[in-house]
């Protein structure tokens, strides 16, 4: 017996596997329809009698062109069958019937107390990071096509819907399907690495404005039920982006790449702040004619209307009895001196944050509790986990490049009595331990050198220029591909001292350098490889500076073409457990930075799932997990 969302969901597979049909005689004709049914029959009855020939028989005699738009055909049916599923999925989880509502309080009998989970929510940090695999990405434009027809559904479902409600909707969905028939889903262009981060940027717009609220509101509301008020100036989620910043096998990815990425990343999240702000201002309406305000927000706006006469000039009068509005306009311009490069901005988020703190305290001394844990609490968890842009680039780098730049950079050392590449291993890891403790400069200024060194030592300046506008969140991360030994992660922490990044000498950590070990080989060798490189003075010294944190990068894609998908998930199992305990024994929080995600290939699956089959002790509240393409 089946259940009526069951029977639902059936119905509305049936219904756009029809439309598709139509838009394929409409499209194509009825001759390739036919043709289209006939492979579904003969093969539905392999099912029944296992019997392949006949199918293979009428395959056979079908052409290259016609066999791609059947490979289409059948894709496209099967899409729209998963946005159905998707949509009903959706339904399922959010109905009170099946006892999945999202948010729902836990039962009263947990053995979990409220300071465990108000302990757990400080230190929770996901971080979604955004790969740019081209051969993986979806067009923007089909992409929102196929957004569409899961809207038209959903509203198709409402029971609100009379039939010409409906009727209306399946005209919308026919239209949208014989969209994507007609759009090519491959790009015949090879994207650009900013195509690449107009993509990402696309997504996590959509993100801003429509999952990231609501997913925040309802983890705040899960606390609450649990007897644990929320703050809302933590940062359970925020998003990370390798586009622009990942120069290991693209060349095209320069220094001047990561620059005007991250401006435009920049540009856009200061752009929905500022949207944010302009909703807050129609909603914060309350007057001190009704309720008065605290001392700490007129003392505020005190002394914003000295630092911005101009806007206290043209609001000030106006909203003299609304300071919630006024105290969110100052912000406002903040916002947009920030994101115009001019004088009297936010050096970060941070402050931003700290003003929207003054409001939200006067509201709670002033019986305003509600508004505040609504609109400026949601407001206020948005803009923290975006920050001013939207997403933290790592950027990463193969480890060859830096020992050839260092090679070069040694030659040039007057007396030199060594040459870099011959030096075995330890050798190297010796000097370099040195050469870190030291804080010696090893490129002087003015410096020639070809265009591939140059361009690796100009990415540290820029990190360095980039850091100073943009902040300490634009780059945490500084990852070292092809990690096979300790030299590999010292090599670009020496050449980073140039830029002023690390300095163990003045106790400056300002970027932290990521292993990444990615066959199965370099697998088995990073529980030791992490052990000597913190058993390295000058380094462990830097790793201490960035509050004891390490994080270290699992490859899930070499190792799975190199040892196949079981040996792989063994490997980086085995790995984990090992590097767990190496981290607990040097006094390190370690932070697993999984690139896994899309095909089986890759280490895609269930993103839940794989977090669940961690080995135990290995996440202490942070997590880094690639979302490819």
């Amino acid at each position: 017996m089946t259940s009526p969302l069951d029977d639902a969901l059936r119905a509305d597979i049936r219904r756009l596997g029809q439309q598709l049909g139509d838009t394929l005689i409409r499209q194509e004709g009825r001759a390739f329809y036919d043709l289209v049914e006939e492979v579904r029959a003969l093969a539905k009855r392999i099912q029944v009698d296992g019997d392949r020939q006949a199918l293979l028989e009428r395959l056979a005699g079908v052409d290259e062109v016609t066999a791609i738009r059947m490979v289409r055909a059948f894709s496209s049916y099967f899409h729209l069958a998963n946005i159905a599923e998707q949509v009903h999925r959706r339904g399922d989880l959010t109905d009170p019937a099946t006892g999945l509502a999202i948010g729902a309080p836990p039962e009263t009998d947990s053995t979990v107390s409220a300071d465990v989970l108000a302990a757990l929510a400080r230190h929770l940090d996901v971080r979604p990071v955004f790969t740019a695999h081209p051969t993986e990405a979806t067009r923007r434009t089909v992409a929102h096509k196929r957004r569409q027809i899961a809207d038209l559904l959903e509203a198709r479902s409402d029971p609100r819907a009379d039939d010409a409600d409906r009727a209306r909707i399946d005209r919308h969905a026919a239209e949208t399907i014989d969209l994507l028939w007609l759009t090519d889903e491959l790009r015949r262009r090879k994207p650009t690495p900013v195509d690449e981060a107009a993509n990402v940027l696309s997504v996590l717009d959509d993100l801003r404005r429509d999952v990231v609220p609501g997913l925040l509101e309802d983890w705040a509301e899960t606390l609450r039920r649990a007897g644990v008020e929320p703050d809302p100036t933590l940062r359970p989620l925020r998003f990370g982006t390798w586009v622009g910043g990942d120069r290991d096998g693209n060349p095209y990815v320069t220094p001047a790449v990561t620059r005007d990425v991250l401006a435009t990343q920049r540009r856009m999240a200061l752009d929905g702040a500022i949207d944010g702000i302009d909703v807050l201002i129609s909603e914060l309406s309350g007057s001190t004619a009704v309720r008065g305000c605290s001392e700490e927000l007129a003392d505020h706006l005190a002394g914003e209307a000295e630092l911005r006469p101009r806007v206290q000039a043209r609001f000030g009068e106006l909203d003299a009895e609304e300071p919630y509005r006024l105290a969110l306009t100052f912000a406002r311009d903040r916002l947009e001196r920030t994101r115009d490069d001019r004088r009297g901005g936010y050096r970060d988020v941070q402050g931003l944050v700290d003003d929207l703190l003054v409001l939200r305290r006067s509201l709670m001394a002033s019986r305003g509790a509600r508004i505040a844990r609504g609109p400026l609490d949601r407001y206020l968890r948005t803009v923290v986990a975006f920050g001013f842009v939207m997403a933290t680039m790592d950027i990463r780098e193969d480890a060859s490049a830096h020992h050839d730049l260092l090679a070069a950079l040694y030659e040039r050392l007057p007396g030199a009595s060594f040459t870099y590449q011959d030096l075995d291993r330890s050798d190297r890891i010796a000097l370099l331990g040195d050469e870190l403790a030291s804080g010696r400069p090893l490129a002087p200024p003015g410096l020639q050198l070809d265009e591939r060194l140059g361009t690796t030592l100009e990415l540290f300046a820029t990190i360095d220029q980039q850091l100073r506008r943009v902040g300490t969140e634009a780059i945490e991360s500084y990852i070292v591909s092809m990690a096979m030994d300790v030299d590999d992660v010292l090599a670009p922490a020496v050449l980073a001292m140039d830029a002023g990044l690390v300095s163990v000498a003045d106790g400056v950590a300002r970027i932290g350098f990521v292993p990444l070990f990615e066959t199965p080989d370099a697998l088995d060798r990073a529980p030791d490889v992490l052990d000597r490189l913190l058993a390295v003075p000058a380094y462990r010294r830097l790793v201490a500076l960035r509050g004891d944190h390490q994080e270290v990068m699992l490859g899930y894609s070499d190792s799975n073409k190199i040892g196949g998908t079981t040996t792989s998930l063994w490997g980086i199992h085995r790995a984990m457990r090992a590097l767990r305990d190496v981290a607990a024994d040097h006094g390190v929080v370690l932070t697993l930075f999984h690139g896994r995600g899309g095909t089986t290939g890759r280490g895609g699956g269930p993103t839940a799932e794989a977090i669940l089959a961690q080995p135990a002790g290995v996440q202490q509240g942070s997590i880094k997990i690639t979302e490819q393409g």
